[in-house]
């Protein structure tokens, strides 16, 4: 499955590249394909970060058991699921 997940982000893009390297190892270890960051055109967000995952569960296991978003730099989030 595809999961798309659209996230506003007022950090710094260093601190967004480090993120994205600490999301990177956990989709590793959790068995989930992180596909990378893109600029949503046709969308309101910032960015849309593209993964790929067997299942629904494995992508969950990453997102919501790592990381513990800061609400101050990533104030919002949209997910779409693609199966």
């Amino acid at each position: 499955m595809y999961i798309l997940e659209h996230l506003d982000w007022y950090g710094s893009i260093k601190d967004l590249e480090e993120l994205e390297k600490k999301l990177k190892e956990a989709c590793n270890e959790a068995g989930v394909e992180f596909l990378g960051r893109f600029a949503p055109h046709n969308k309101k967000f910032h960015w849309t970060l593209f993964y790929r995952a067997k299942d629904l569960k494995d992508w969950l296991n990453v997102k919501f058991d790592w990381y513990k978003r800061d609400r101050k730099v990533h104030t919002h989030s949209v997910m779409e699921y693609y199966g």
